[in-house]
């Protein structure tokens, strides 16, 4: 790894130069920056899986204010047993494609209810066997 370009990305003295850079060496940029991350996560990784757990419960918490906190077919409201259900049916090629967050993304930018809604775990495999 070149301390230079470390620097160059880290510091940003220059904006300029710094934009100019990170565009000119896209791949080497991202390539540091995962190698900066890998190095910041093996120091403390126990802080870096609470991050994670608290970004996801925020996100899914989001995501129940935005679709309801209670399965739309029976009413069940304990959010451990609520997802989301895709009402087209293509969740298998959306989370493909843009992974689970990105489909939980997806859903809070875009809120669609007329691709989306909240049901509980028996509605959501009730729901999935039939035609």
């Amino acid at each position: 790894m070149d301390r230079k370009d470390e620097r160059l990305l880290s510091q940003g003295a220059n904006a300029r130069n710094t934009r100019r850079w990170y565009w000119a060496n896209h791949d080497r940029a991202k390539e540091l920056k995962r190698a900066a991350m890998r190095r910041h996560r093996a120091k403390d990784p126990e802080v870096h899986r609470a991050r994670g757990r608290k970004a996801r419960e925020r996100q899914r918490d989001a995501l129940l204010m935005l679709y309801g906190q209670s399965c739309v077919l029976c009413g069940f409201s304990d959010r451990r047993a609520l997802t989301l259900d895709h009402i087209k049916r293509d969740g298998m090629s959306e989370r493909a494609a843009l992974g689970e967050r990105g489909v939980y993304r997806k859903a809070i930018l875009e809120f669609r209810p007329d691709l989306y809604r909240t049901l509980c775990m028996n509605c959501q495999f009730v729901t999935r066997s039939q035609p």
